[in-house]
């Protein structure tokens, strides 16, 4: 897809020697700036969301959640989201590549606890509450995660350090788990033409549209 596309959201360290994405989020303002701040998008990693202070609304799909500070969202890959947090609202979005999940390619990790969750389109986002025991081992590992990648001061071993939080994490996540929905040939068709009708409306919407070609755009009747 194609990187000046506003609606995908893309990771600048994608090919670099370390892939993680931290998004930190205080007051209205993303640092580093990210396309996907404040509209409509999806990116091909997972994202935890880590919200400290105040409230955010999110919406995953057609699903609206308010999120408080302690809880987490996860929001699985190509789902299309919506992230609008409070004046006061502080939290930080842990953006995942698969690679690192999955250590190398083909690995049994990978293949067994990677993939099935993210190349599950019909599993789109997990609330994760303080208040629901299950829950508090991954939001205790994503407090640790939290805390080394803000250390004031990192230590030599901060990749290695990140690394092994991030795989407790994910350990963590899939040892909560429910049983995932199944996947469905009509949400599949649905999701791809989401994406292509937002796709056509921000890369034109500076031209005179109209709901024909909007609807040609993805293949559908007006």
């Amino acid at each position: 897809m194609d990187d000046k596309n506003p609606v995908y959201s893309h990771n600048p360290y994608d090919r670099g020697s370390f892939p993680l994405l931290v998004l930190k989020v205080n007051h209205r303002t993303c640092t580093p700036p990210n396309e996907g701040f404040r509209i409509l998008h999806w990116h091909d990693e997972v994202q935890f969301l880590y919200l400290i202070k105040g409230t955010v609304d999110a919406q995953v799909h057609q699903d609206h959640l308010l999120i408080h500070a302690g809880e987490c969202l996860f929001i699985n890959r190509n789902a299309v989201h919506l992230i609008q947090g409070s004046d006061s609202c502080i939290y930080r979005s842990y953006i995942i590549p698969e690679k690192m999940l999955g250590f190398f390619p083909g690995s049994v990790m990978e293949e067994q606890y990677v993939f099935p969750i993210t190349h599950n389109p019909c599993f789109t986002h997990f609330l994760l509450t303080p208040q629901h025991e299950p829950h508090v081992p991954v939001l205790q590992n994503l407090k640790k995660l939290d805390e080394t990648y803000t250390a004031s001061a990192p230590n030599p071993f901060f990749e290695y350090d990140l690394s092994i939080q991030i795989a407790v994490l994910w350990k963590a996540f899939l040892s909560c788990l429910p049983k995932l929905p199944p996947k469905t040939d009509l949400f599949l068709r649905d999701l791809d033409r989401i994406q292509k009708l937002l796709t056509y409306i921000h890369q034109n919407y500076g031209k005179d549209l109209s709901l024909a070609a909007i609807a040609d755009a993805a293949h559908i009747s007006k």
